[in-house]
C-alpha cells in the first residue's frame, strides 16, 4: 500500500516511491538529463503533476505567505525566458524577495495544475510567461479570485484582464524592412516555430502590418513552420536571387539556419540576407555577426516585477499594459558592400 501523501509537502521522494524508482532518477528526469530515457522522463513528469510536484519550488514551502515570487516558464532552455528571469530575479532581490523558478519544460498540463495548486506554495505573486499558446478563458481564475499578484508576459492579445508586459515589435519589423528594401530586397521568408503561438502570431501579423503600410507585396512574406521547413527551404535555396531575406525567430535556430544554408552553397548576406529574432544569451560569440530582432527580454522582466510589486503594495494596477520596443540590431549577416 502507497503512503500517505501530505499534498502540502510534496517531494521527489513521493515520486520515486510513486513509481518505485530512486530519488536520483527522478532528479535527473526533471533536470532532462541526456542519460535518463525519454520514456522515464515523461512517467517522472506524469507522476510530478499528479502528485502537484513543480521543478523548482521548494519541497517544504508551507500555505503560508513567503517573500517568494514564482517565475513561470515554458521552457529555461530559451534564451529570452532565461532574461526574463534574470530581470526579475534582479528587480525583486532589491525588495528582500526570492524567485523560484516554476519550469514546465514544455507540459501544458503542468501549466494548467500549477495555477491549480499555487495557494499551497505560499507564494506572494506569479510572473507567467506565456509565450507558447494561447491560453483559454478563465485560465487565471483561481488566482484572481484570490487576489494573488500576478503579471503575464506575451499576451498581446489577452482578454483575461492581468497586468502585462509586452513587446512592441513594430520599430524593429519597420527598421528590418525599410532596410532590406534600401537594398532591393522584397522577399522575406519566416522561419517560425508555431502557427498557434502567441509570439510567432504577433512577429507575422506585424510584419503584415508593415507591408501594407509601405505599399509592398504581401505575397512576396512567406511563413514556415516545422514539418513544412525542410522540403520548402531547399526549393527556396534552389530559386533564391539576390532579392531575398530569412528572418529566423531564436538565436540557436538562426546559427542551423546559417550552418545549413552554407552547406547548400549560400553565402550570407551576399546570396541572402538572415536576421535572428530573440536574444543572443551564451550563443553571444557565435552571433556577433547576425543581425537580430531584439526581444528586449531582461528589461521586459524588470518591469514584470515592477509592476508585481505595485500590486504586492496595493496600488491600483487593474488591467495595466506595458509595452516595451524591440529594436532592429544590424550586422554583417544583412550588410551588402
Amino acid at each position: 500500500m502507497k503512503e500517505e501523501i501530505n499534498k502540502d509537502k510534496i517531494g521527489l521522494t513521493h515520486i520515486a516511491r510513486e513509481l518505485n524508482v530512486s530519488v536520483s532518477t527522478v532528479s535527473r528526469a526533471l533536470n532532462n538529463h541526456p542519460r535518463i530515457s525519454k520514456r522515464t522522463k515523461e512517467r517522472v513528469r506524469r507522476a510530478a503533476t499528479k502528485l502537484g510536484y513543480f521543478p523548482g519550488i521548494p519541497e517544504l514551502m508551507t500555505p503560508d505567505k513567503t517573500n517568494a515570487v514564482a517565475i513561470v516558464v515554458p521552457s529555461i532552455e530559451s534564451c529570452v525566458n532565461r532574461k526574463i528571469i534574470d530581470g526579475v530575479t534582479d528587480e525583486i532581490e532589491k525588495e528582500g524577495y526570492r524567485a523560484i523558478i516554476v519550469n514546465l519544460n514544455g507540459d501544458e498540463t503542468q501549466e494548467s495544475a500549477f495555477f491549480k495548486t499555487f495557494r499551497k506554495y505560499g507564494i506572494s505573486g506569479i510572473v507567467h510567461v506565456n509565450s507558447n499558446r494561447l491560453l483559454p478563458a478563465g485560465f487565471y481564475a483561481a488566482v484572481q479570485k484570490d487576489n494573488i499578484p500576478l503579471v503575464t508576459l506575451f499576451d498581446t492579445e489577452s482578454d483575461l484582464n492581468t497586468c502585462r508586459v509586452v513587446p512592441d515589435l513594430f520599430k524593429g519589423v519597420s527598421r528590418i524592412v525599410n532596410h532590406l528594401k534600401a537594398n532591393n530586397t522584397f522577399k522575406i521568408t519566416m522561419l517560425l516555430k508555431d502557427e498557434n503561438n502567441p509570439v510567432d502570431n504577433n512577429l507575422v501579423s506585424t510584419f503584415e502590418m508593415v507591408f501594407d503600410n509601405l505599399g509592398l507585396n504581401l505575397n512576396d512574406l512567406t511563413v514556415i513552420y516545422p514539418g513544412e521547413a525542410d522540403r520548402q527551404i531547399e526549393t527556396l535555396l534552389q530559386n533564391t536571387g539576390q532579392d531575398m531575406a530569412f528572418v529566423v525567430k531564436d538565436m540557436t535556430s538562426t546559427l542551423e539556419f546559417y550552418t545549413f544554408a552554407q552547406k547548400k552553397g549560400m553565402a550570407i548576406p551576399d546570396d541572402l540576407m538572415l536576421i535572428g529574432v530573440g536574444s543572443d544569451c551564451s550563443l553571444q560569440n557565435l552571433t556577433s555577426g547576425i543581425s537580430t530582432l531584439k526581444i528586449p527580454a531582461f528589461k521586459m522582466g524588470v518591469e514584470a516585477a515592477k509592476l508585481l510589486f505595485s500590486q504586492i503594495n496595493g496600488e491600483e494596477t487593474l488591467n495595466r499594459t506595458v509595452v516595451i520596443p524591440a529594436d532592429f540590431i544590424l550586422k554583417q549577416s544583412a550588410i551588402r558592400i
